[in-house]
């Protein structure tokens, strides 16, 4: 199953301000891959979009407490919170979508 997961910080929080968060971003970045495979998780995409400050990742996973390690473990639940979403294919939204009765 692919998870959208949405990282957002504080301005005081952001590695282009914060040297402290710089350092530990750029430890984690070259780490995190590493970790998540360890742990059954498969990074498909991870983007910045440099206009706000947030991070956002495509995982693949069997489960949401798979995509929550590691997060927790790489240490990035001390600056940023995380919004885990599961997704589905547009095709199954759209037959799940397709079994519902229009509210409309």
């Amino acid at each position: 199953m692919e998870f959208v997961v949405i990282a957002d910080r504080a301005p005081d929080e952001c590695p282009s301000s914060n040297a402290k968060v710089r350092k530990m971003m750029g430890d984690a970045a070259g780490k995190l891959p590493t970790l998540a495979k360890s742990l059954g998780v498969e990074p498909v995409f991870t983007g910045a979009p440099m206009v706000d400050h947030k991070l956002s990742f495509v995982l693949r996973a069997a489960n949401c407490e798979a995509v929550r390690n590691p997060l927790t473990k790489s240490g990035m639940i001390q600056t940023q919170t995380s919004h885990i979403y599961p997704t589905v294919s547009i095709e199954d939204a759209l037959k799940m979508a397709a079994e519902l009765t229009p509210t409309h």
